[in-house]
């Protein structure tokens, strides 16, 4: 037997709804790993900061 329009629809709209939901969670995961990008990039700074302050207030290198 032979799936009627109606069933067909429901199949699209289900594998729809699925696709959606997957792309909201790459979406949530692009927007976590932005994050982390953006707080590695704060740590470098701040180490960066440490060692040339550092060096000063010690007065030889620092590495």
């Amino acid at each position: 037997m032979q799936p009627t329009t109606l069933q067909l629809l429901e199949s699209e709209l289900k594998q729809l709804k699925e696709n959606l939901d997957f792309l909201k969670e790459l979406k949530s995961q692009n927007a976590e790993a932005r994050m982390l990008s953006e707080r590695k990039k704060q740590i470098k700074h701040n180490l960066r900061y440490i060692l040339e302050y550092g060096e000063e207030i010690v007065g030889e290198k620092i590495r």
